[in-house]
């Protein structure tokens, strides 16, 4: 059974909800290479045995609508999203989570778990049940 410590939780207490701008990466085409990109995140989770590392959903604006996902790719509304300190109407990816490191944290904008927790808690949900789906498969 692993032990998690009341640091560890604090920690989560401090991050879980928080919209931060973090780095990115992805693969440059046209130079052939990686790079990384500024972009806003959701922090959902750290992990247990790491204070370092957080599971993110990554919040996008989404001009090429051939990426939506109607099921899981959140809509916030512009109020909202100004309210969390994102300038454009934006999409909370729930499908795409990924991993990222404390110190790719650049910036934290907001904090929906503060601002709306009814909508953080539909992207909880829309996250679980993609989990759900993809594990079964």
């Amino acid at each position: 059974m692993i032990q998690i410590g009341v640091a560890f939780l604090k920690n989560m207490q401090m991050w879980g909800g928080k919209i931060v701008i973090t780095l990115f990466p992805y693969y440059n085409v046209q130079n052939h290479h990686y790079a990384y990109k500024a972009r806003p995140a959701l922090i959902m989770a750290g992990y247990p045995l790491s204070d370092e590392e957080f599971l993110v959903l990554p919040i996008a604006t989404l001009k090429r609508r051939e990426f939506y996902s109607p099921k899981f790719d959140y809509c916030l509304s512009l109020q909202l999203c100004h309210q969390l300190g994102l300038h454009e109407q934006c999409f909370i990816r729930c499908h795409k989570q990924t991993t990222i490191n404390k110190a790719m944290i650049g910036q934290i904008l907001g904090d929906l778990k503060q601002v709306d927790a009814h909508v953080y808690k539909e992207v909880v949900q829309l996250m679980r049940e993609y989990d759900t789906i993809k594990l079964k498969l």
